[in-house]
């Protein structure tokens, strides 16, 4: 068995690993992965489906590096870029069933802030809001304040995406 999961810049996508460890700072996140014959692996970021601790995954990756661990006595750690989670599987006490399941997306999905906007639903602008003492009858623009009634602060609106 080889110490590294496999030559530098191949691609692979069916690494079956187990995140081991996660390591967060400020400005990005270490992924510990191990695979089923003790073969150590670790990335930084991801996209795809969402992995907790101990959870076992099959994701794509390109091999980037070999490397030796500084924090386990040296031992082959092969350092991985361009990682895609394709399935969650699970840990082995409780597996993910995943019969036309979907699982929670992260990453990159690849949209323009216009797209995403055009997805958020839009409100019925003639819903009858409480604070208000009349019916809303037309949308606001943005920047626009609404002065609700004479005793309230008034309102700005403004879209959050």
């Amino acid at each position: 068995m080889e110490d590294y999961l496999g030559p530098v810049k191949t691609k692979r996508d069916d690494l079956f690993l187990k995140l081991v460890k996660r390591v967060s700072k400020p400005d990005y996140t270490m992924h510990f992965m191990e695979d089923r014959y003790g073969r150590k692996a670790m990335f930084y970021n991801y996209k795809g489906v969402e992995i907790k601790q101990d959870e076992c995954c099959i994701l794509k990756a390109t091999i980037a590096e070999h490397r030796r661990s500084k924090f386990d006595n040296g031992k082959p750690l092969t350092y991985l870029n361009r990682v895609t989670v394709h399935r969650n599987l699970g840990t082995k006490e409780k597996p993910k069933i995943v019969f036309g399941e979907e699982g929670t997306e992260r990453g990159s999905n690849r949209k323009t802030w216009q797209e995403i906007l055009a997805e958020i639903p839009k409100v019925n602008p003639s819903y009858d809001l409480p604070f208000l003492d009349f019916p809303l009858v037309s949308t606001p623009a943005v920047g626009e304040v609404i002065l609700p009634n004479s005793r309230a602060t008034p309102l700005s609106v403004s879209i959050i995406v």
